[in-house]
């Protein structure tokens, strides 16, 4: 739990407030699929994502919501670098 309060200031308000997460010593991300938290566990205790550039998109919503910026950045650059004419969406104005 220390690692994870350290590295994210949303899991340090959890885990350090008196909520449910700190009193079961457990938190509960449903949001997100099991290869995307395993990849956020991985991130959080080793500053790296194996396979960033798969998961980068499913990533970055994770990335803003538990304030991990260096997550955040890497996940935009990987997006980023694999964005090309076929896989670009142009969206029509309302």
């Amino acid at each position: 739990m220390l690692i994870l309060s350290s590295r994210s200031p949303v899991f340090a308000a959890t885990l350090e407030h008196d909520m449910k997460e700190k009193q079961e010593k457990r938190v509960n991300i449903e949001d997100l699929c099991s290869e995307a938290v395993k990849n956020l566990l991985q991130f959080v205790y080793t500053d790296e994502v194996s396979n960033i550039s798969k998961m980068a998109l499913e990533l970055l919503p994770a990335a803003n919501k538990y304030d991990t910026a260096r997550l955040k950045t890497l996940c935009e650059e990987a997006a980023m670098s694999n964005l090309q004419v076929d896989n670009f969406l142009l969206s029509s104005p309302v």
